[in-house]
C-alpha cells in the first residue's frame, strides 16, 4: 500500500508546479486541467468527452467551462441538446503555452534518471492498472 500513499506526491507536484500559471492567469485547477486537456487531445472537443475521460463530475466541468467562456478562452456551441462543443480561442493560447512548458518540465522532473525502456515500461504497465481499474468500476 506504500505505492499508492506515495503516488499522491506526484500529483502535489503537477499542482506545485501548475501553481504560477493558475496564478497569473487567475484560473482554478480544474480550468487549466481542461483547456490543457482539449490542446493535447483535438479528438475530443465536448464537455462529455472530458467527464468520460477525466472521471470528472458534469457539475466542476460545467462550472469551469462556464468560467473559461466568460474569460473568452473557450467558445461553445452545442451540436445538439446534449453535446457541448469547445474550442479554445486564441487568447487562451499564452496560458496553454506556458501549461506546455510546465507539462514538459514535470514529466522531465517524473523521469529523471529513466531509461527509454523503463519510461515505455512504465506506461505499458501503468495502462494496465488503469483498465484494470476501469474494469473493475464498472461491474
Amino acid at each position: 500500500m506504500e505505492f499508492w500513499e506515495r503516488q499522491k506526491s506526484v500529483g502535489e507536484l503537477y499542482e506545485q508546479m501548475s501553481k504560477p500559471i493558475k496564478s497569473r492567469y487567475n484560473l482554478k485547477q480544474m480550468e487549466l486541467d481542461i483547456l490543457l486537456f482539449l490542446y493535447n487531445n483535438p479528438q475530443y472537443n465536448r464537455a462529455s468527452d472530458i467527464v468520460r475521460i477525466r472521471h470528472l463530475t458534469k457539475s466542476h466541468v460545467s462550472a469551469s467551462i462556464k468560467h473559461l467562456e466568460e474569460i473568452e478562452y473557450l467558445t461553445c456551441s452545442y451540436l445538439d441538446k446534449k453535446s457541448l462543443n469547445l474550442q479554445i480561442s486564441e487568447k487562451a493560447m499564452p496560458c496553454i503555452l506556458e501549461g506546455k512548458k510546465m507539462q514538459e518540465a514535470y514529466m522531465q522532473i517524473l523521469f529523471k534518471d529513466f531509461s527509454i525502456e523503463e519510461v515505455q515500461m512504465y506506461k505499458r504497465l501503468f495502462q494496465k492498472t488503469c483498465e484494470n481499474a476501469e474494469k473493475e468500476i464498472k461491474k
